[in-house]
């Protein structure tokens, strides 16, 4: 007998769980929104004739779930790849160019390596002697401690910092490297190193390894796809959105109308067999009050970010990048940029740039200032950067308030606890970014998963 379903809301992994509950042959869904839109953090705006992400721009391929996705619902034809995939890292008061072979940690060269400008000879020295290096023994470690005993803390802070924590807009003292990067942590226990385990995995996996020990890792090999690792859609990652939304045939969807606090969650639960809170824990924690004291070791990070556009003929600097990094040691009012209109196709009018600024402010500063006054500090600190002849345009702010689940060192640990005790509650499932992955693919792998859980389905 089909089961009545609610789903509270409607970001990818609310979307997802309802598409694959549909294809199970489930009829009678709701979804229950707070706010008049679907999506969640994946939204394209469109201003004037600019194409403007909000949030996330494009999505990691090799994860699965979501070119699958993609090719049930036919959206192939409108994939796009990057017109360039070089980005850059502004230390020390000059914009370096990051060397492809230096974003996978597991092939480090010593071409990729001396061709890192921002290292020094002691810090390249170091970084190629992660082989020599010993395993950790612990169940679990912050990024910062992994990395720094791999590579050394010159290639920790230069590299592995501001690509890996600061994709999480976080702490690498804090943040989990076997809840985060399990693929990398599972390589060093099992191999003593990631370089030995990568020479492993390559002997007995000539084209590549898949499966579970690289959900997460962007690096490690998989089988390699025809295609770019990144992907976005020629209209915006909207088109995702819409896309899924359109497959729906039963699946009822309520936008404003927010399940805010236990005894709502409490009423859905006598009216529906199953209901997945599909939500980030911080708004969980109202809807279940007795898992408060785990739901709030789930911390989340606030972010702001500042969208311009700039008249091409004014911006005297080389744009051969996808944007910047700044390191977090060196860090002002920005964390990065990047240059969407040099990144992808149909971002922008013919003569104009369109570049996204990610301000790295704290949340009482960013909730405290106005718009014009975020635009401000984020067109100051970008001129320090590259040269601006003439105006910077801010076409949007974005604030995106307690938004980036922080997965601390534990959180594994935690999130078994937390689906211990839930148990007690047998018609409630979570999930979302707070707790198996924040990127888009793994919202859509978390939506199915929970789809099959609910159903209890393998």
């Amino acid at each position: 007998m089909p089961a009545k379903i609610a789903i509270v809301g409607a970001g990818i992994t609310g979307l997802s769980a309802a598409y694959t509950l549909e294809k199970l042959g489930e009829d009678d869904i709701t979804i229950f929104e707070s706010s008049r839109r679907l999506g969640g953090k994946v939204y394209t705006n469109h201003i004037k004739e600019f194409l403007v992400e909000e949030g996330p721009d494009c999505f990691f391929t090799r994860k699965e779930g979501a070119l699958s996705l993609i090719h049930e619902i036919g959206l192939e034809s409108e994939l796009v790849a990057p017109k360039t995939k070089e980005f850059g890292l502004f230390t020390s008061g000059k914009l370096h160019r990051v060397p492809g072979g230096l974003v996978t940690f597991t092939h480090l060269t010593p071409n990729a390596i001396n061709d890192a400008t921002f290292l020094s000879p002691e810090g390249k020295a170091r970084a190629l002697a992660e082989a020599d290096q010993m395993p950790g023994q612990e169940d679990d470690e912050s990024i910062e401690s992994f990395f720094t005993r791999r590579f050394g803390p010159e290639f920790y802070r230069l590299a592995a910092e501001p690509l890996l924590a600061g994709t999480h807009g976080g702490d690498g003292g804090s943040l989990s490297m076997r809840a985060l990067y399990p693929g990398y942590f599972r390589l060093e226990r099992s191999y003593g190193s990631l370089t030995a385990g990568m020479q492993e995995t390559k002997a007995s996996h000539p084209k590549g390894i898949s499966g579970s020990a690289v959900v997460v890792d962007p690096s490690l090999p998989v089988q390699s796809p025809p295609h770019s690792s990144f992907l976005t859609f020629s209209g915006g990652m909207g088109t995702l959105v819409e896309g899924i939304a359109a497959q729906f045939k039963h699946t009822k969807v309520r936008l404003n109308s927010p399940i805010s606090d236990a005894n709502a969650l409490s009423d859905l639960e006598q009216e529906y067999d199953r209901v997945l809170v599909a939500v980030p824990a911080n708004a969980a924690v109202w809807l279940l009050p007795e898992f408060r004291y785990l739901l709030e070791q789930i911390r989340h990070k606030s972010s702001a970010i500042v969208t311009f556009s700039v008249n091409r003929k004014h911006i005297l600097s080389e744009m051969n990048l996808t944007g910047f990094l700044i390191p977090k040691h060196e860090q002002g009012a920005l964390s990065g940029a990047t240059w969407s209109s040099e990144k992808w196709s149909h971002r922008a009018p013919a003569g104009q740039v369109l570049m996204r600024a990610f301000l790295a402010i704290d949340e009482e500063q960013m909730n405290q200032a106005d718009d014009e006054h975020l635009a401000r500090l984020a067109s100051d600190a970008i001129r320090q950067i590259i040269t601006v002849s003439g105006p910077m345009n801010p076409l949007l702010v974005t604030r995106w308030n307690q938004a980036l689940p922080q997965y601390k060192v534990g959180h594994l640990d935690l999130l078994d606890s937390l689906r211990n005790d839930l148990r007690s509650r047998p018609k409630i499932f979570l999930a979302g970014t707070s707790y198996g992955g924040i990127g888009v693919p793994d919202c859509l792998r978390q939506g199915k998963e929970a789809a099959y859980t609910m159903l209890d389905l393998k």
